[in-house]
């Protein structure tokens, strides 16, 4: 059994044998942990934790953009990294700092501020400081840990299948567990008091994942074009169209997406009155379809190729929208619809979406297209938001 496992393209590329394994393994673990630490500081139990303080519908609307404005310092990190040779201690800094101001501080907060509109302040300065920390430090990660990723097309489909079918397992897992005591403990003192607990605990997890995924990996040198100007940011990938049109497709996932993103969870929970549970319906059928789906994703790209499934990822995702508008409190039936198409589509949108960036990402400068990159992204998130 253990010669057949060792055989088995898992354990090629996990098994802290040389460099590469060890780096993609710290890579892995780091999305386990970072998918427990999300969804007690995201999605439902983030919105849960703003309305608990008094946030209502239209201040978590603001506060949802502001990491999205932070982004517009991400276009001064090749410029600030170009001559630094070590980044290890630097993005372990900016990791931890951003943690400690979104997570952290946030819930310490409204123990010193009562008022709910002095709350949203504080809310919307600590989110700020803490992602332009992030976008400003935090971008000069992915040039590194781009290295340990898979050169073979199939080893590298794989890779992300995993990391995907990893954080979806255990965030669904993680997150039906934490629903079921929120909701059991709903009408109890000790309701409020659970997501406040469950912040920390994340907070503590963000920490660990930090050190084991900037102290472990062997960092290499960085292949950086001599004398680059500020706005070789914009103007180099700029001159790429294959590049250009291909980040195109993935802003305008991410612009529809964040459309309702900041308000949908808020509504759901506060007029439709849905448990926590529920809110994670989708997560659970992507789960459970991942598992007889996986190969059918696959064999479509094999066929189809990226694009072509990206397409029909989008197309599937109308008749999630349309469902979910439809939804009250009388019809939660059409939520459940909504969810139930979400979760079957999932899978394939996040391998599409995640092999957006590295299709046509040229193999020089990669630091001023990967910073290109997570800017139109994060501009498609904002304007998405603002709608």
């Amino acid at each position: 059994l253990l010669s057949r496992y060792r055989g088995t393209m898992f354990a090629q590329l996990y098994n802290y044998e040389d460099e590469h394994s060890t780096g993609r393994c710290c890579l892995l673990w780091s999305n386990f942990l970072s998918s427990v630490c999300s969804i007690f500081i995201s999605g439902t139990f983030y919105t849960a934790f703003l309305m608990e303080n008094g946030i209502d519908i239209v201040q978590v609307g603001i506060i949802s953009f502001i990491p999205y404005i932070s982004w517009i310092f991400n276009l001064l990190t090749p410029k600030l990294f170009a001559k630094i040779k070590k980044r290890r201690y630097i993005l372990l800094f900016s990791n931890i700092f951003y943690y400690t101001c979104v997570v952290l501080a946030t819930t310490v907060m409204p123990n010193f501020v009562t008022e709910p509109g002095a709350r949203t302040v504080w809310f919307a300065a600590l989110l700020l400081l803490g992602n332009s920390v992030n976008a400003l430090l935090g971008g000069g990660a992915a040039v590194w840990h781009i290295k340990f990723l898979p050169k073979r097309d199939d080893q590298r489909s794989f890779h992300l299948s995993t990391v995907y079918f990893i954080s979806n397992l255990v965030s669904t897992a993680t997150a039906l567990g934490a629903a079921a005591l929120a909701d059991a403990l709903a009408d109890s003192p000790m309701g409020d008091r659970i997501i406040i607990v469950l912040r920390y605990v994340s907070f503590a997890l963000a920490v660990i994942n930090a050190l084991q995924l900037y102290l472990i990996p062997r960092e290499y040198p960085y292949d950086i074009t001599p004398g680059q100007k500020l706005r070789d940011v914009l103007t180099v990938p700029l001159k790429n169209q294959k590049f250009l049109l291909t980040i195109f497709i993935a802003v305008m996932w991410q612009f529809n997406s964040n459309i309702t993103y900041s308000t949908y969870n808020y509504y759901l929970l506060d007029t439709v009155k849905i448990s926590y549970s529920l809110t994670y319906l989708n997560s659970v059928v992507s789960v459970i379809s991942s598992l007889f789906l996986m190969s059918v994703w696959n064999r479509a790209v094999r066929r189809y190729g990226w694009f072509k499934v990206m397409a029909f990822n989008c197309f599937f995702n109308v008749f999630m929208d349309l469902f979910g508008m439809l939804t009250t409190r009388d019809t939660v039936y059409f939520y459940i619809i909504s969810a139930t198409i979400s979760g079957l589509n999932l899978l394939g949108a996040q391998k599409s979406l995640a092999q957006m960036l590295y299709i046509n990402l040229p193999k020089k400068d990669t630091d001023l297209f990967n910073t290109f990159y997570n800017f139109i992204m994060y501009l498609g998130c904002l304007l998405g938001s603002m709608l």
